[in-house]
């Protein structure tokens, strides 16, 4: 039987170092177990998971400087394809947004740490 609960807080989570091999192949470097409680903190925070005591400083910084996105925006799931269809002919092109006018942002234009909106094309269909 598959039942959706939390794992226990003394589950640890496989972290493997993917690098590749001359034949240009996917091979795993190392392989280590981390305890989940080191990994994931609370369970209301992104997980922060690495070898390196100073990238998971950096993400820990990163965290608590700045507020959480759904604090500033509403974050919605994807929409079906009709749905999709029908916000199309919401959506226009304008190069200098009008005041009211809101801005999209989609996966083609969100990059990490960054919003490439105005930088990057934002593409809605093909």
């Amino acid at each position: 039987m598959i039942s959706k609960s939390p794992p226990p807080r003394d589950a640890t989570v496989v972290y493997e170092r993917v690098g590749f091999n001359d034949a240009a192949e996917r091979i795993v470097e190392a392989t280590k177990r981390l305890p989940l409680a080191e990994t994931v903190g609370s369970g209301k925070t992104p997980w922060a998971l690495s070898e390196d005591s100073d990238a998971l400083d950096f993400v820990r910084k990163l965290h608590n400087s700045f507020p959480k996105l759904e604090t500033i925006a509403t974050v919605c799931g994807a929409a079906t394809v009709a749905e999709a269809y029908e916000l199309q002919r919401f959506l226009t092109d304008k190069p200098v947004p009008e005041q009211g006018d809101m801005r999209l942002i989609n996966s083609g234009t969100i990059d990490r740490y960054a919003n490439l909106w105005g930088f990057e094309k934002c593409r809605y269909f093909r």
